[in-house]
Order: structure tokens, then C-alpha cells, then sequence
């Protein structure tokens, strides 16, 4: 398992985001301040002794480059990020107001990538999630924001008094897109992927996130993160070829369902991330996977295994997905027999799959399967 920070979780980085401003404009000032006496300093020093022209060059260079910084910073206008963004989502074309103040999030995986990218998330905000369990850092972020009820069970009253300027739904809430628009309470956006049968999830994912740049006008922010994951994914695909057939597998309860290439989500660990498929035959449509047998498990063969626990991420009572598959036909496959079966983070994996700490999980654990 691994253990990873969010950027800001604590309620304290309400007033952080807040100060953010300030901080700069402190910053601004104080390199203009700075710069004016580095020059007057090395004039001085040019004046005093010419022996030393590089460094009064140095200081001359370093104003001009500070100038030009306050220069860029006066042209970043918050007026620049303003008006409307309209763009095909998930349920047709929306106009967006841009960089909207208060904002209710229907969906934990956009939460997190709001957070990710510095968009800051404070009392004013509102938030419904699942109602599942979350980490302990994921539980802090979700509580900053004002309840909304859950996804199931929305709270449309807290909704109303919230006075959202936008409101976002994804994934699982993407049901509730058409109500809340009738509402007429905010504009609303939906930023699910589109998930038809045989589309590249990471392009989707990245498509989305740009959506998010533009309406929150953190662009550089969206692409930095993009350009790190398709690192990952590089350096993943270059590995995985020597890894072996692999299969992905979805426990809930006793129910074993598998997924192969071409199927939404979990087919990015052959499409997206280039593992060899131990079967391609497997449905591309099913939500939870085909469901399959333990002797189908035996019968592909598969040489890396990997499982996400559903029951357990949604917090569900019964046997861990370890005890499912510890049988005979199980573990007399190649996966088990070399110590390739990986139980991976079904939070990341499942929950906030859409996220961005969600993807990056996703790719921490393919990355271990290939290194190990």
C-alpha cells in the first residue's frame, strides 16, 4: 500500500488558498524592492571598484529579468479568466460561467483532482459523496466542504441555500445531471468521461482534465500533471511486454468478474498501459467485468493477476478478495505460482478511478507489478 499526501486536505487550506494572493503580491513587492537595490548596490560597487564588472552586470541582468516578471504578472488579469466556456460534455453541450467561486461537486474523483490542481475547496463549497469508506486524508478533504447528502440521496435543499455558482456532476452522479439542470439552481457540468466500449481511458481522462483547465483556468496545472502520467505510462509500457499475460479481476462478495482489452477502466491495463491480455475474448461492456469461473481463472493461465476488492471499497461486508481466490485452481496458476498476484488499491482503483489521485495510483501499482 502506498501512502501519499493530497496537496491540501486540512481545513487550514481554506485560508491558505485564501492568502495565496497576498502571499504573492507580498513576493511581487518584495523582488521589486529587492531588485531595485540589488541595482543601486551594484552600481555603487561598479562606481567604487571597476574590478568587479561581472557582478555589477549580474545584478543589472537580475533587475531587468525581475522587471519583466512583475511586467508578466500585472498582464495575468483576473479578468482574463472570465466569461464562459463552452465545450461537448458527457451530456451534450454546456456553457460554463469560468473560474466560478462556489462550487458543488457530486463526485469524489473530481474533488480530488480540484484539489490536486490548487483549485481551492473551503466551507462555501458543498460536496456529495458515496457514502463509502475513504483514507483518512481523502475523509478530511471530503469534510471541508458543506454536505450535500450523497449521490443516492442528494440533499437538494442544503443545495439550494448553498447558492452554487456551478455545480459538478461525473460518473456516478451523471444520473442526476438532467434534475439538477431543470433545477435551475446553477449551471451544471458533467465531467464524466465518455466510456463507450473500446474508448482510450487515459485520453478521456485527459480530454476531461483539460475541460477542468479551461473552466478553472489552471491549464499549466492540468498539463503538468498529464505529462508526469504519460511519463509513468512510458516508462510502464516499456516493461510490461516482458511481464507476462495479465488479467483483471473484480471481486464482490463471491462473484469473480474479469475484464480484458477494449472494456472501459480496467481495459487501460492492456490498451493504455501495454500488458499482453491472457484472454481477449472477455465482454468489453460489462461494468463489473464478465463474470467468470475459478476454473476459466485456470484455464487462461494468467501469469500477473491483478484484483481489485469492490466489496471492500464500498464498504460491503464478507469475504476479502485474498480468501476468494485462495483455492487450489487459483493458485496453481503461473500468476500465483511465481508471486505475480497483486491485490491492488481498490480505493484508487475503483472509487476515485476518474481522479487524478486515482490514475496516478492505478499507474503506481502497474509500475510496481513491472519492477517487482
Amino acid at each position: 500500500m502506498r501512502i501519499r499526501a493530497l496537496a491540501a486536505i486540512v481545513a487550514a487550506s481554506a485560508l491558505l488558498a485564501a492568502a495565496c494572493g497576498s502571499d504573492d503580491d507580498t513576493d511581487t513587492a518584495a523582488s521589486g524592492t529587492d531588485s531595485a537595490s540589488a541595482s543601486a548596490s551594484a552600481s555603487a560597487s561598479a562606481s567604487a571598484s571597476a574590478s568587479e564588472p561581472s557582478a555589477s552586470a549580474s545584478a543589472s541582468e537580475t533587475a531587468d529579468e525581475d522587471e519583466a516578471m512583475d511586467e508578466d504578472a500585472m498582464e495575468e488579469d483576473p479578468a482574463a479568466c472570465s466569461g464562459t466556456y463552452t465545450f461537448e460534455s458527457y451530456s451534450g453541450e454546456v456553457e460554463i460561467p469560468r473560474n466560478p467561486e462556489k462550487i458543488a461537486v457530486f463526485d469524489l474523483g473530481m474533488l480530488t483532482s480540484f484539489n490536486e490542481l490548487g483549485i481551492p475547496i473551503d466551507a462555501d463549497d458543498g460536496f456529495a459523496g458515496l457514502g463509502t469508506p475513504l483514507p483518512a486524508d481523502i475523509e478530511t478533504l471530503a469534510a471541508i466542504p458543506q454536505s450535500l447528502g450523497i449521490v443516492f440521496e442528494p440533499d437538494l435543499e442544503a443545495l439550494n441555500a448553498m447558492e452554487p455558482d456551478l455545480i459538478v456532476v461525473a460518473s456516478r452522479s451523471s444520473r442526476l445531471f438532467p434534475d439538477l439542470v431543470d433545477l435551475g439552481i446553477a449551471p451544471v457540468v458533467d465531467l464524466t468521461s465518455f466510456d463507450e466500449a473500446g474508448t482510450d481511458f487515459f485520453e478521456e481522462f485527459a480530454r476531461t482534465h483539460r475541460h477542468i483547465g479551461e473552466i478553472f483556468c489552471v491549464q499549466d496545472e492540468v498539463e503538468a500533471v498529464i505529462a508526469d502520467l504519460q511519463s509513468s505510462i512510458d516508462e510502464i509500457n516499456a516493461a510490461a511486454a516482458d511481464a507476462g499475460d495479465a488479467l483483471v479481476l473484480v471481486t464482490t462478495g463471491a462473484e469473480v468478474g474479469a475484464f480484458g482489452p477494449g472494456a472501459f477502466r480496467f481495459g487501460q491495463v492492456y490498451d493504455t498501459y501495454g500488458f499482453s491480455a491472457a484472454d481477449d475474448s472477455l465482454a468489453r461492456d460489462e461494468t463489473h467485468g464478465e463474470p467468470v469461473s475459478y476454473e476459466f481463472i485456470a484455464e487462461a493461465e494468467p501469469e500477473v493477476l491483478f484484483v481489485v476488492d469492490r466489496a471492500a471499497a464500498v464498504g460491503e461486508e464478507g469475504e476479502t478478495a485474498e480468501a476468494i481466490l485462495d483455492n487450489a485452481l487459483v493458485n496453481a496458476t503461473p500468476a500465483a505460482e511465481n508471486g505475480k498476484i497483486y491485490y491492488v488499491d481498490s480505493f484508487d482503483w475503483y472509487i476515485v478511478f476518474n481522479g487524478i489521485l486515482g490514475v496516478q495510483g492505478v499507474a503506481e501499482d502497474l509500475s510496481a507489478a513491472v519492477s517487482g
